[in-house]
């Protein structure tokens, strides 16, 4: 709210996608304050504001389809996510899977599921996710995410399911571990984010510069 009072040259909104911010974010447009939206956003202010993102659908067809060529073809998508989250990267990301599936003429596997990422059971999700995989025995599972891989990882260990050996898993992000959290190496898309946020700054200028 300040920022109707303080009225800054220019904002650059890296969100969680919450689609109950979209009425403020507009009202500060509406005020003449350029705006850039990073990473993820919802479709709605995409189709008003500036924006930066990875080419999200173009990268998870990629990695499909890398899956593919290495002879799968029981492929699931697993998704969690905010309830309050209908952001666009993730919606590109699910339709990217889609695509090269059925460009291969497999069959979609979708798991996905919305909670309150702040007080949501974890142990819920991973018998969830479980009985999916129970169910539908697929071979490899594309994450959103990689902060979801990382997040569940140890559940296949106690499940006695072995990372590649006996399922393949991929993500979204090339995120950095650190302390040797990471259990195995991840095959995941990497976002370059220091080009992201070096095109979001440039933009914003221009924006600045002529509105």
């Amino acid at each position: 709210e300040r920022f109707k009072y303080t009225k800054p040259d220019g904002l650059i909104l890296y969100s969680t996608g919450d689609a109950r911010n979209d009425k403020l974010v507009m009202e500060l447009s509406e005020l003449g304050i350029p705006i850039v939206l990073l990473g993820q956003f919802t479709h709605e202010l995409a189709e008003k504001l500036s924006w930066i993102s990875t080419e999200n659908f173009k990268s998870s067809y990629q990695i499909v389809k890398h899956l593919i060529d290495l002879d799968h073809r029981r492929i699931a998508y697993v998704s969690l996510s905010s309830i309050h989250t209908a952001s666009r990267d993730s919606i590109e990301r699910r339709e990217g899977y889609k695509n090269a599936i059925s460009d291969a003429g497999l069959e979609p596997l979708i798991l996905e599921d919305t909670v309150d990422l702040e007080n949501y059971n974890k142990v819920e999700f991973a018998n969830t996710l479980f009985d999916f995989i129970e169910e539908h025995q697929p071979t490899a599972l594309y994450f959103k995410n990689d902060a979801t891989v990382y997040r569940f990882a140890q559940y296949f260990y106690d499940w006695g399911i072995r990372i590649p050996e006996d399922i393949s898993i991929v993500g979204f992000d090339g995120l950095k571990i650190q302390f040797g959290f990471a259990p195995f190496d991840l095959t995941t898309i990497q976002q370059d984010f220091e080009r992201i946020g070096e095109e979001t700054a440039n933009t914003l200028l221009r924006l600045m510069d002529s509105p």
